[in-house]
């Protein structure tokens, strides 16, 4: 199970997504700007002729069989996101077979799957798709695991999810049954434990799929668990997969006698963050379960569902249990919960984040509290299981002692740890492990020297960090832009910029990093013409990928003019400020500082930190959109345009 985008607040970048648009003509006319020679009617019909995405295009009814448009396009994923990029895969040892997406199925007691409608040929159909089929290392794969291909709820190839391909495999399968008609097409695994994955790329109707030779679809043959003595399940067994549920017993802050109580910790002045708020990727108050977190109880410990809260009751002393919901944070991120504690007995509670698995180890951050002596404490796990003590048991009045409630909180940006109970700052640290998007989060309790201990969580909460909730300097080349070429374009990463390089003239592109955005919201870029063919570049926003509807604010460095238009959900385009000549642009080849205020119905436009204009049209606001970066080509070409330091803030 992987996280899903299901409040969409504020950049859910989750598994980031690059996108692309090729324009048969540029904005506002299709041979310049106001300095040149427009034709008529060119205003009335901006932007005219086709719009591709190049990285969604349908195979044969099929829409993103090969995942590079990322989750979220063309196919249905359950549980959440299932399309996931490269840099997740290797955490299972695994690349994506073409390009930087795959689909990523199984894992431990789950149901996933990915479907989607597609039209099959009249003649002779059939489906190919390549698969990495991936059980646990080192543990006997038993029970119930079955990867099926479903076309209308019907299984029409079953695959044993315990018969590991060793690599990409090619399979193929005939639907003669089905020529011609509309189908749901569904991929779907279901395991059991120990857990097994089921990767797939490269969906192709009709064969094809790659140069292998097809192999059968009958379900292929189980290779039998050699009998003698079993193999023992390691302590950490549970830290498998895309959930990190932590091993049980871990040497992790251990008790300290009661100290002389001392004042709280001054914050650090890095500790105070800027205005804004920390918008959601993922929220539960445990009021009903959702499939995210583990339900279970043997002779050490019980965890599940309780009251509207989850309850971590561990029975022995020396316990130690974590788990998470298995979600796939961006770079900066806020996490949030509620804790208390029922028992008497004395314990410890508190968050675990930055985790990422590895086959059956896990390394994560833990920051944790003792409520019974107002303490809290940071360490992490390095994969080979190494603890290193980052802030030793502190003491601090901002937590709530005894069985009373304390919110708990950690801000990661950056290289920064913000650490918080009850909206105090506790501390702050630089620590440079375990960054980056594709990480995890979740909850933990423990047990010393008394037992039972009963801690129940509620409110657990994940979302982006304040102040910059995203930026982006291009100089991380896999930060999720992507890069691609063709005969028209290229565009990528390049010297520590974002690169869009326009080969033909009257060629267009629009570039995203997959945002959710707010209602309210900044968006900003610096953009500079690099070469000495004329071109015109901006930023889009408000953009709606489901009607490709979009505002575009664009300037023309050569005569120093900007302009604003917009297409609405039927594909129309409305210019809503011409262009208009303003002295703050730079002209040439110089950089140019570009903003985007969206707060409410209002479009406010700066330039280089100038107030430029503004105009009043809300047919596209709203929270949920994307926004990314823009450029043309007129006559002259190549136009050569590059980005850097593009940011998007919440201004709600």
């Amino acid at each position: 199970m992987k996280a899903s985008r299901l409040v969409p607040l504020l950049l859910c970048v989750g598994t980031v997504l690059t996108v692309a648009w090729i324009l048969n003509a540029p904005p506002g006319q299709a041979s310049g700007p106001a300095s040149q020679a427009r034709p008529a009617g060119a205003l009335e019909s901006p932007l005219r002729g086709a719009r591709v995405h190049p990285r969604a295009l349908p195979l044969d009814g099929l829409v993103n069989g090969d995942f590079e448009s990322g989750p979220g396009v063309g196919w249905q994923e359950s549980p959440g996101t299932q399309i996931v990029p490269t840099e997740v895969l290797t955490w299972q040892g695994v690349t994506a077979h073409g390009g930087n997406y795959a689909a990523w199925l199984g894992g431990m007691l789950e149901v996933t799957s990915i479907s989607q409608e597609v039209t099959l040929p009249a003649q002779s159909p059939s489906l190919a798709f390549w698969h990495w089929i991936k059980p646990l290392e080192g543990s006997p794969c038993e029970g119930n695991q079955a990867g099926r291909v479903l076309l209308n709820s019907t299984p029409v190839a079953t695959y044993d999810l315990c018969s590991a391909t060793g690599g990409w495999a090619l399979r193929t399968i005939e639907l003669a049954p089905y020529a011609g008609q509309t189908v749901n097409l569904q991929f779907r695994a279901e395991t059991d434990l120990p857990p097994s994955n089921w990767f797939i790329d490269d969906v192709t109707p009709g064969g094809g799929g790659g140069s292998s030779t097809p192999t059968a679809t009958n379900t292929p043959t189980r290779t039998p668990t050699p009998t003698g003595t079993p193999t023992a399940t390691p302590t950490a067994s549970a830290t498998v997969l895309r959930r990190v549920h932590l091993p049980l017993v871990l040497r992790q802050l251990p008790p300290t006698a009661t100290p002389t109580p001392s004042p709280s910790p001054s914050p650090s002045p890095t500790a105070t963050l800027p205005p804004g708020c920390s918008d959601v990727v993922y929220r539960t108050d445990f009021s009903s379960p959702d499939g995210r977190w583990l339900v279970g109880e043997d002779s050490q410990r019980k965890y599940g569902y309780l009251s509207g809260q989850y309850q971590v009751y561990l029975k022995v002393t020396d316990a130690t249990f974590g788990l998470t919901p298995d979600l796939v944070l961006p770079a900066d991120y806020r996490i949030e919960v509620d804790a208390v504690q029922f028992s008497g007995m004395k314990g410890a509670y508190g968050l675990i984040f930055g985790a990422r698995s590895v086959g059956s180890q896990s390394e994560y951050y833990l920051f944790a509290v003792k409520p019974d002596v107002r303490q809290y404490g940071l360490e992490k796990r390095d994969l080979s299981g190494a603890w290193t003590t980052l802030i030793n048991w502190t003491q601090s009045t901002a937590i709530a002692s005894g069985a009373s409630l304390n919110s708990l909180r950690v801000d990661r940006i950056g290289d920064q740890i913000f650490l918080w109970a009850n909206d105090v700052v506790l501390a702050s640290l630089s620590d440079g492990s375990y960054t980056g998007a594709g990480r995890d989060a979740g909850i933990w309790a423990r047990a010393y020297d008394k037992a039972p201990v009963d801690v129940r969580f509620d409110n657990f909460r994940a979302g982006y960090a304040c102040g910059a909730p995203f930026f982006d300097d291009f100089s991380n080349p896999n930060s999720g832009w992507g890069a691609g070429e063709n005969e028209r374009l290229k565009y990528g990463y390049i010297g520590g910029e974002y690169q869009t390089y326009l080969k033909q003239a009257l060629a267009g592109l629009l570039v995203t990093p997959d945002l959710t955005l707010p209602a309210d919201y900044r968006v900003e870029v610096d953009a500079r013409q690099a070469s000495q063919n004329a071109g015109s570049f901006g930023l889009g926003f408000d953009l709606i990928w489901s009607d490709f509807a979009v505002y575009q604010f664009l300037i023309y460095p050569a005569s120093q003019e900007y302009l604003l238009e917009k297409r609405d959900r039927n594909g129309d385009w409305t210019t809503l400020i011409d262009w208009t000549t303003d002295a703050a642009i730079r002209a040439g080849t110089q950089s140019n500082h570009l903003r985007v205020d969206r707060i409410g119905g209002k479009i406010i436009l700066y330039i280089n930190d100038t107030y430029i204009d503004e105009y009043t049209d809300g047919e596209l606001a709203g929270p949920g959109r994307d926004a990314g970066i823009r450029a043309y080509s007129y006559d002259a070409v190549p136009v050569d345009v590059r980005f850097d330091n593009f940011q998007v803030s919440s201004l709600q």
